[in-house]
């Protein structure tokens, strides 16, 4: 069953994996947005425990990560493009 995740992420290790990170999150079943810098929204059928498997293998000790289940109760400010793929990819 497809589920939106908010996927966050700080990367201060100086070996950064950042592009790697980015084509893990991409590579996941399903639609996704990269909305701000290090946020993703992303509806896929993946759970939070094996996206957390990929990415950890990625990151290092001084990285942080946060995915979480989005519902449909939200607000905001961001561009017409961004709200347009929110409403019409993210909880369809």
């Amino acid at each position: 069953m497809n589920k939106t995740y908010m996927i966050s992420y700080n990367l201060k290790s100086r070996n950064r994996n950042y592009f790697e990170l980015l084509r893990s999150i991409q590579e996941l079943n399903g639609s996704n947005i990269h909305l701000q810098d290090s946020l993703w929204l992303v509806r896929t059928t993946e759970t939070p425990e094996t996206m957390y498997q990929k990415f950890h293998q990625i990151l290092s000790e001084y990285d942080s990560l946060f995915i979480c289940e989005l519902t449909p109760n939200y607000q905001g400010l961001a561009s017409p493009a961004d709200w347009d793929f929110i409403e019409k990819y993210t909880f369809n």
